[in-house]
C-alpha cells in the first residue's frame, strides 16, 4: 500500500515523468501516478521486455513516440518531461542517471544509487553542478517490519529506546543475490 501524510500536496499542475524500467518497482511508481493523477504523470516508458513495456504503456495511456526498449533511446529525443524515474537492475543505475541530469531532467532513483562508491561521487558531483534533484528511493520505512516497530517505539510498548541498531535481512529466501558488481548470481 501507499502510505502519504494526510495532507494532500497541492500542485499547479502533475510532475510528468519517464519510468525506466516497469518492472516491479517502476509499476509501484507507476500506480503513484494511477491513484494521485493530480500529482504525477507518466509519459514515457522505457522497458526492453515487450509485454511489460505495452502493459506499462497502455496503463498510463503513454503514446506510442515515448515508449522505448532502451533507457539510451529515451536520451535521444529531447526532454519532455521533469524527471525520470529509475528503477532498473543496481549496475544499469549510473548511466541514466547521468544522461538524465546532463539534460536537465530530476531524477526519482531506486536504491543503490550504483554499486561503485566513485559512480554515486560522479552523480552527486553531476547533480550539484547541474542544480537537478536526485532523490534516492529508501521505501523499506513502509514495509510492515518498519511499520510494526515504529509503533512499538512511539507507544512505548518497549519502554525507552534510547539507541537502535537493526541489521535487516531482506534477502531471507534468495530470491535476489548480487555481487558487488551488481550482476546476478545463482541462489
Amino acid at each position: 500500500p501507499i502510505l502519504l501524510p494526510e495532507e494532500k500536496l497541492l500542485l499547479d499542475k502533475p510532475i510528468t515523468a519517464i519510468t525506466l524500467g516497469a518492472g516491479n518497482r517502476g509499476n509501484v511508481y507507476g500506480d503513484y501516478a494511477l491513484k494521485y493523477p493530480e500529482q504525477l504523470d507518466i509519459v514515457g516508458v522505457a522497458e526492453p521486455i515487450a509485454v511489460r513495456n505495452e502493459a506499462y504503456a497502455k496503463k498510463h495511456a503513454i503514446a506510442a513516440e515515448h515508449c522505448f526498449q532502451t533507457w539510451e533511446d529515451v536520451f535521444r529525443k529531447p526532454r519532455f518531461a521533469d524527471a525520470i524515474i529509475i528503477s532498473t537492475p543496481d549496475r544499469l543505475h549510473y548511466g541514466p542517471c547521468m544522461q538524465a541530469l546532463a539534460m536537465g531532467y530530476d531524477v526519482l532513483l531506486e536504491k543503490p544509487i550504483s554499486p561503485s562508491e566513485q559512480e554515486c561521487r560522479d552523480i552527486l558531483n553531476l547533480a550539484k553542478k547541474t542544480g537537478r534533484i536526485v532523490a534516492v528511493c529508501h521505501v523499506l520505512r513502509y514495509a510492515p517490519y518498519f511499520v510494526k516497530l515504529r509503533e512499538l517505539i512511539q507507544s512505548g510498548a518497549i519502554g525507552e529506546v534510547r539507541a537502535l541498531r537493526l541489521n535487516y535481512l531482506w534477502n531471507l529466501h534468495g530470491k535476489w543475490n548480487w555481487n558487488e558488481k551488481g550482476e546476478r548470481i545463482a541462489s
